[in-house]
């Protein structure tokens, strides 16, 4: 968190071509009126789109993603405008949690300030006093001890939630995953690590809290015809479907309702705002504060782990594994690429007509099967070509594994723009042959084994 701009830098006010001028949709209710979900206390008109955003309870809007999005990690371990931490998203029935998610506060007297809190190297003690450049270490007591306490104050209230809220997914695979993120606070480690873990605690114990919330409030005010008051201090949602957002208005849930500038004709608008958006030097205004998450790239940058839609539950997912996964390294040859465009997804299927194929570069082999039902071999007939003759990954993709170091960015959008282009590359000009790095850090190609013998036998 930054406090070095001011609040006003990451209000952001585009200019440029629109659909239709903001001031054309503006239009202000009675005094005393109260405003319906799909009017707004505010708009914000995305240029260049047609698309306005509306909020009938909150007096602030946020921009909505003008196009895919390319989800990293960025420094401090969020993931910038994709991180339902950092920005409201899209709201969705499978993880209605995020909607409920409270907003940063950092001020003493919050009782969720510890899930904020950013360690200084003063929280980092050496594992070993007498030998402190090993670089390994933990938090020091004092924060462990706050840690404990406040994971063990959620631990205890979901332990006196009914059965039917104990057995939900998320509250059980939560809970034990908190537990475990606790108990990994004690092992020494270096000084990065042990930030990512307690990263990794605080992203478990906000999402855990929340679903509590969730199903112990909000999921029981949809049931109720009364209109609750808005609660400032969740992330809330985004939404273009007019059924949710009447659902969440009346739970008392911040709403940004989107819509074509078309369908707000002769809706009220009472004013229209500035939006908070990642800013050019990329940073994100944290609501009700003067603060600032600073999302710009890590050095060096982490690669991209989703690419698609927002608001698609496979995002948080990839964001989640590859959070967790940062620092695994394998020892034993097991370790799995993680993210959902590793080599092994986008081979083309393997079929029983393919032939067999020597690892060692020997050519086909001909499988005993070939053989007819008196012993001799069958006839040789030529087989068709096809495209799915053998396995082929896909060049254009990088593969995804802590021991590949990450490409620029210019390339890596590269990549992204030429992979529907990699199963049928042209013929190669060049003279020479560069080999897959799939070779060395592939978990499925045993010539990996045999390569690293190699290289220890002449070294």
């Amino acid at each position: 968190m930054d406090r070095s701009l001011t609040r006003g830098d990451h209000l952001v006010d585009h200019s440029g071509p629109r659909h239709q001028d903001p001031v054309t949709i503006l239009k202000p209710g009675k005094s005393g009126e109260v405003v319906r979900y799909y009017e707004g206390m505010a708009g914000y008109v995305l240029p260049g789109s047609g698309r306005v955003v509306t909020t009938p309870n909150m007096n602030i809007a946020y921009a909505p993603w003008a196009d895919c999005c390319s989800t990293r990690m960025r420094k401090d371990f969020f993931f910038g405008k994709d991180d339902p931490l950092c920005f409201p998203q899209p709201f969705h029935h499978s993880i209605t949690q995020l909607a409920v998610i409270p907003v940063p506060s950092t001020l003493p007297n919050s009782p969720l300030a510890l899930v904020w809190y950013r360690p200084t190297l003063s929280d980092f003690a050496s594992h070993d006093p007498i030998k402190p450049w090993d670089g390994l270490g933990t938090f020091k007591r004092d924060l462990l001890i706050h840690l404990r306490t406040f994971s063990d104050s959620l631990m205890t209230d979901l332990k006196g939630s009914t059965s039917q809220i104990a057995q939900d997914y998320h509250i059980s695979n939560g809970r034990l995953q908190l537990r475990e993120l606790v108990d990994q606070l004690d092992l020494p480690a270096c000084r990065e690590e042990c930030c990512l873990r307690l990263a990794c605690l605080q992203r478990c114990f906000l999402e855990l809290y929340a679903q509590w919330k969730w199903l112990t409030v909000y999921s029981l005010r949809v049931q109720r015809e009364d209109l609750f008051p808005v609660d400032r201090t969740l992330t809330g949602a985004f939404t273009d479907d007019l059924s949710i957002a009447s659902k969440l208005f009346h739970c008392g849930i911040p709403l940004w309702l989107v819509r074509d500038v078309e369908q707000t004709s002769g809706v009220r608008v009472d004013r229209i705002s500035k939006a908070i958006d990642e800013s050019a030097n990329r940073l994100i205004l944290i609501r009700n504060s003067d603060e600032f998450f600073d999302v710009s790239d890590a050095v060096p940058p982490h690669p991209i782990i989703w690419s698609g839609l927002p608001g698609k539950a496979g995002c948080y997912l990839a964001m989640s594994h590859y959070t967790r996964t940062l620092f695994s390294y394998s020892l034993l040859s097991t370790f799995e690429p993680s993210s959902s465009s590793s080599s092994l997804a986008n081979r083309t299927p393997v079929t029983q007509q393919e032939a067999w194929v020597d690892t060692l570069g020997s050519g086909e082999v001909i499988p005993e099967q070939s053989k007819d039902r008196n012993g001799s071999k069958k006839p040789y007939a030529r087989s068709k070509p096809s495209p799915s003759s053998s396995l082929q990954r896909n060049k254009f993709i990088p593969i995804e594994h802590a021991f590949n170091p990450p490409a620029v960015p210019a390339w890596t959008t590269a990549l992204v723009e030429l992979k529907a282009f990699g199963l049928n590359p042209p013929p190669s000009k060049l003279k020479n042959f560069v080999p897959d790095p799939e070779i060395l850090i592939g978990s499925s190609n045993d010539s990996r084994q045999l390569l690293r013998k190699a290289l220890s036998v002449s070294s």
